[in-house]
């Protein structure tokens, strides 16, 4: 818990970069930060799902400076396909600070509230 993965600058690419859920993962209050900010620091979907799933296990969860781009809910699980960007659950309380989405590709493509 209270854990930091510091993104560095460039385009960040694979399946370890998308359908994350800090709280399946039992990280509690991850921060998740692009080093050199959302222009130097781009994570691509590849069209493989949503970014990051918060919800209110994931606990004061941050996400601070990148930019997201390539999402895709139809690749998501039947009853998942919202989000393309970043699912934030009703009772989160994480942060979400300096994101940029684009070349997202869902009926709801941004940050979705709820779920």
């Amino acid at each position: 818990s209270g854990d930091i993965v510091e993104l560095g600058p460039g385009t960040h690419t694979g399946s370890g970069n998308c359908n994350l859920d800090p709280g399946a993962a039992g990280k509690v209050g991850l921060t998740i930060r692009g080093r050199e900010g959302r222009d130097s620091t781009v994570v691509d979907l590849g069209q493989q799902g949503r970014f990051l799933r918060l919800d209110d296990i994931a606990g004061a969860t941050r996400v601070e400076d990148p930019t997201v781009i390539n999402g895709f809910c139809l690749a998501l699980p039947s009853g998942s396909r919202y989000g393309a960007g970043i699912a934030m659950e009703i009772n989160s309380t994480a942060r979400v600070a300096r994101l940029a989405l684009s070349g997202m590709d869902c009926a709801s493509s941004e940050i979705v509230f709820g779920g």
